[in-house]
């Protein structure tokens, strides 16, 4: 019998990694650039040089469409997606 162990190199905080449940990707291609989702979750959102939707820095993993946020900011990220004059926010 053999296990395989898949680690994320970027945690250090093994309760804090386990923490990080809910997924979030903006279709970033879509965005029409209005900030609600920075005005109604800052602390997920955050509108970049261009004016286009992004996951804050501490949350981003592959790039700035994709994420992995707290269960803590969950509400605030459904908020926002719920929010969204085009529907481009996405929480799994």
């Amino acid at each position: 019998m053999s296990f395989h162990y898949s680690y994320n190199v970027r945690c250090l905080d093994y309760q804090w990694c386990n923490s990080l449940a809910i997924k979030v990707i903006i279709d970033q291609e879509e965005c029409i650039m209005c900030g609600t989702c920075e005005d109604l979750c800052p602390e997920v959102f955050v509108l970049g040089e261009d004016d286009i939707a992004e996951i804050v820095e501490e949350y981003q993993t592959e790039d700035t469409a994709h994420g992995e946020i707290p269960e803590e900011q969950e509400e605030c990220a459904q908020s926002a997606a719920d929010a969204c004059p085009v529907a481009i926010i996405h929480l799994t």
